[in-house]
């Protein structure tokens, strides 16, 4: 399966990433700085975003990932959180729109300080993230996402957006999950 199009030849340049889920082509722009790669794409339409930036509701999403050797070699430890563990996603709704179901296939692990998206068993995306379970609502960041989330028993709701929300309405802006742990 083909996951990602690199138009190859510079640093810099547009490529096309393959999403499994339903078949379309996102188009984008990346950087590659030693171990550490950084995209734009597109979320929506078929306009590959000009510059290594976004904002809310504009259909764009920013990523910088680390080279696994490298993310690997860091500090892996850290304080477990009420967080810690395996979660599989029961529901998302990203701009105001439910996603298709076989985004049902998502999983998530907390660990320590790191976070690990999952599609089926492919890596999607790996972060470092904070909790402040003593604010009111309790907050959560994954950089550069700012959230809320809500932990009863065995599941967990997360409000996420480039602005913190207050709540967990379902709007544009804001990615609002249901996990149930594993």
């Amino acid at each position: 399966m083909k996951l990602l199009e690199v138009d190859g030849g510079s640093s810099e340049g547009g490529y096309a990433w393959w999403r499994a889920e339903c078949g379309n082509v996102n188009h984008g722009i990346y950087e590659l700085d030693g171990g550490l790669w950084k995209f734009c794409l597109a979320t929506r339409g078929d306009v590959a975003p000009v510059a290594f930036a976004t904002t809310m509701g504009s259909g764009y999403a920013l990523e910088v990932l680390e080279r696994s050797g490298r993310a690997k070699a860091k500090k892996e430890a850290g304080a477990v959180t009420e967080l810690e563990g395996a979660w599989a996603m029961l529901s998302c709704y990203r701009d105001g729109e439910a996603l298709p179901a076989d985004f049902a296939a998502y999983g998530r692990v907390f660990q320590g300080e790191r976070t690990t998206l999952y599609f089926g068993k492919q890596v999607f995306a790996e972060s470092q993230f904070s909790i402040q379970p003593e604010d009111m609502p309790t907050t959560i960041e994954y950089c550069p996402q700012l959230g809320i989330y809500a932990l009863t028993g065995d599941e967990l709701r997360t409000s996420v957006g480039t602005e913190r929300p207050t709540d967990y309405q379902v709007k544009k802006g804001r990615t609002v999950v249901v996990w149930r742990r594993v």
